[in-house]
């Protein structure tokens, strides 16, 4: 009987570590927190998604924060929020929660490189 417990554990715990790491072994550098963009839709740039967070705060500003720094982390250009959400405190402290999805640019942007992109021959 204590064997089906056992083994519904090991079952999450494969689920969340290849959930975790759906995005490959491929490791990036830390990127500036304060240069990451927060996005409600996803760019028109081309991207690749690197990983998938959740964070929660005690409010928006934090959140975002937190948000910034866990796709720094990550290695990430910028994080498209795909859920939001946030209590108002009634049944316990107030809080926001945040998910999103942390991409990285796949081209540099124009303004950044400081050159026009090159044309295709």
């Amino acid at each position: 009987m204590t064997r089906l417990p056992a083994a519904i554990l090991g079952l999450l715990i494969l689920a969340s570590y290849s959930h975790a790491h759906a995005g490959g072994d491929e490791r990036h550098a830390r990127t500036d927190p304060n240069k990451i963009r927060v996005l409600n839709a996803p760019p028109a740039e081309p991207f690749e998604v690197v990983d998938s967070i959740v964070v929660e705060e005690d409010d928006l500003e934090e959140a975002l924060e937190e948000l910034r720094e866990e796709a720094a982390e990550r290695g990430g250009d910028a994080v498209v929020v795909t859920f939001q959400t946030s209590s108002n405190g009634f049944w316990s402290d107030a809080e926001v929660s945040l998910a999103g999805d942390v991409i990285r640019f796949t081209k540099p942007r124009s303004s950044e490189s400081g050159t026009p992109p090159e044309s295709t021959r």
